[in-house]
């Protein structure tokens, strides 16, 4: 069962259900609202990759036909999450046609080989439609090559999902969410495949119902298709992920307030000038760069005759807490002004070497 992308610039296309199926009457319940609310998809866990062995791993085959069901009655294509060839079999065999593979999945070359050989096999490789999360970590490369690997195996209807990423090191102290956006990210895989519809998951982005309407407005303002939401009849009770999902009536509420954005870019005279300033800008950075490089080529130098080691721990301690005292100070994000400084103090150390 087969839907297209709404790709308007007035609606976006919206998968929505809970994390996991619990009962028949909960998939059923949020289905037939969320449906009526705008969803294009409903979307319902079966099989849930958990950390640990005690906590709920979802109800399995069980609910395959509780899917079938809100498929039926409700008239909705239902999209669950799928990380084996077994998953893919089950799931075809009882006409569910959409599934996503979870960013546990996409970071395992040999789970989505096995995954997209099951489709290729099946011979439903062009009505099957494939949602890929972002990996774990944000490592482009890997999203690219899950994606390529459904390609290959000729599925036709392919959606990249942003979900953030959990490498803790790359999360600012003072940000409150789940896991990092890293907007560069998917925005950089858009630019590899601008065929490919772009999906926002804030509801694991934030990891809190608070912060899902700022997150998906902020997606949908970076030009991403839509975005796939949690939503739970009782969320405080969910067995998985209680905290990220959100009742149907906020579900409502939600889609009632999204806004997409035009993808056409209204170049005014005033735009213009303003973006002639950024150019400008950046022109000057990128020559400060380059005096930079010069000084520290000389410093290289200089170390070099006198026999002084090029890394000098000291001083880059040093520089770095001037400029994250310099950022706090004018208010700038401290984390990405370190960011910067250890990329330009990367830069000198390849010059004086």
């Amino acid at each position: 069962m087969m839907t297209n992308f709404q790709t308007s610039t007035s609606s976006a296309f919206i998968v929505a259900g809970p994390c996991s199926a619990e009962s028949l009457e909960q998939v059923m319940t949020v289905a037939l609202s969320v449906k009526q609310s705008g969803a294009c998809m409903f979307r319902a866990g079966l099989w849930k990759p958990r950390t640990s062995p005690n906590s709920f791993a979802g109800v399995g085959a069980e609910g395959l036909p509780w899917l079938q069901q809100v498929q039926k009655e409700i008239q909705i294509p239902v999209a669950t999450e799928v990380a084996t060839a077994e998953h893919v079999s089950l799931c075809l065999e009882s006409g569910i046609r959409a599934f996503w593979i979870g960013a546990r999945t996409t970071t395992n070359p040999f789970l989505v080989q096995q995954v997209a050989d099951a489709i290729s096999k099946s011979g439903t490789e062009e009505e099957v439609t494939v949602m890929v999360k972002n990996p774990i970590n944000p490592d482009l490369a890997t999203w690219v090559g899950a994606i390529e690997r459904f390609k290959a195996a000729g599925v036709k209807n392919i959606i990249a999902v942003h979900r953030g990423f959990s490498d803790s090191l790359t999360v600012p102290t003072d940000r409150q969410m789940r896991n990092d956006p890293l907007w560069s990210v998917p925005l950089a895989l858009h630019r590899c495949y601008p065929e490919i519809p772009v999906l926002c998951d804030p509801s694991h982005l934030g990891g809190d119902r608070a912060l899902i309407t700022q997150l998906s407005k902020q997606a949908l303002q970076l030009g991403m298709t839509g975005l796939m939401i949690e939503v739970h009849p009782q969320p405080g009770s969910a067995l998985s992920d209680s905290g990220q999902q959100i009742t149907p009536k906020e579900f409502e509420s939600l889609v009632g307030s999204l806004c997409m954005p035009s993808i056409d870019d209204a170049d005014t005279t005033a735009l213009q000038a303003l973006r002639s300033e950024i150019d400008r800008i950046d022109n000057s950075l990128g020559n400060l760069l380059l005096e930079r490089l010069k000084v520290a080529h000389e410093i290289g130098t200089l170390k070099r005759e006198s026999g002084i080691s090029v890394y000098q721990e000291q001083r880059f301690n040093q520089i770095l807490e001037n400029r994250c005292k310099w950022a706090r100070e004018n208010g700038l994000d401290e984390e990405l002004v370190k960011r910067i400084t250890e990329a330009i103090h990367e830069l000198a150390i390849r010059e004086q070497l």
